[in-house]
């Protein structure tokens, strides 16, 4: 818990947990968004998170529009050289991006192979 250790390990890449912060968020989100917050924490059955690194270079440089997701898929966020994109159908795909989708288990096991090969 010492603030001490924080900048050592935010330096190793390693993500900081604060309980209480994390509580406070977590209810703020409940409070703001209550479908997202549930699907999120894995309170909706059938339903999963997954994040994928783009290492398939036939993707690079598709649109997010191109990829043709199965309709239980959605894509939550775009990461790429640790920043988070602002995403639209039209956001162009980099190796080494790493996105976030949701959606059924089985659909979400079948795009990894997609994403990595």
């Amino acid at each position: 818990n010492s603030r001490d250790y924080f900048d050592k390990f935010h330096k190793l890449g390693a993500l900081i947990i604060e309980p209480a912060t994390a509580m406070v968020s977590l209810l703020d989100h409940f409070v703001r968004s209550p479908n997202a917050a549930s699907l999120l924490l894995g309170m909706d059955e059938g339903q999963d998170t997954l994040d994928v690194e783009i290492r398939n270079k036939d993707i690079h440089g598709m649109r997010l529009r191109e990829l043709r997701l199965p309709s239980d898929v959605l894509v939550l966020s775009v990461k790429r050289k640790g920043q988070l994109l602002v995403s639209h159908g039209y956001t162009r795909l980099r190796l080494g991006d790493i996105i976030t989708l949701v959606g059924a288990g089985n659909s979400l096991e079948d795009l990894k192979f997609k994403f990595d090969t």
